[in-house]
């Protein structure tokens, strides 16, 4: 009688497998998903989960390169909420910011610091590939400030869910 040992894998193969499997699914993962902090008091959120493809709807929230030096590095990250996309009209007058006729922001002279602000130079309607985005706070360093401005869409990292 011929009997066939039933033949399984050693342990070692069941394990270097796993990692192999995990490694490619982190792999997948990183391709498409980050991991971005927010430790300014813009935005009521710390962490969030960054999906690299697309743009963000209005609404929600984008994360981007600062495009300026005062207070931040060049091409340190921002995560703020998209409040203007292209089509919508933008005004200002005096230091208040308009979106389509509705008052959303006023920008300060000066920082919590002290130190001058120059505001937004832009009237007009918000072009094709740039957002105006605005953080949660009265103090927050966003598009209502020369210096942030429209965000352009080559700055764009990705849409920002927030975790917590």
């Amino acid at each position: 009688m011929d009997q066939k040992k039933d033949k399984k894998p050693s342990k070692a193969i069941l394990v270097l497998s796993s990692i192999i499997g995990v490694g490619l699914c982190v792999l997948i993962v990183i391709q498409f998903y980050y991991i971005s902090w927010n430790f300014s008091p813009s935005l009521p959120y710390t962490m969030f989960v960054v999906e690299k493809r697309g743009l963000p709807q209005k609404g929600g929230f984008v994360v981007f390169n600062f495009p300026g030096k005062q207070f931040y590095n060049p091409k340190d990250r921002f995560v703020k909420k998209v409040v203007g996309v292209p089509g919508d009209r933008v005004e200002v007058r005096g230091r208040e910011v308009f979106l389509n006729g509705e008052s959303v922001a006023v920008a300060k002279e000066k920082s919590v610091k002290g130190i001058p602000l120059a505001q937004l130079n832009f009237n007009g309607v918000i072009p094709e590939g740039k957002l105006f985005v605005l953080g949660m706070t009265k103090d927050s360093y966003d598009s209502r400030y020369e210096d942030v401005g429209l965000v352009d869409q080559n700055r764009i990292i990705g849409t920002g869910h927030p975790v917590f």
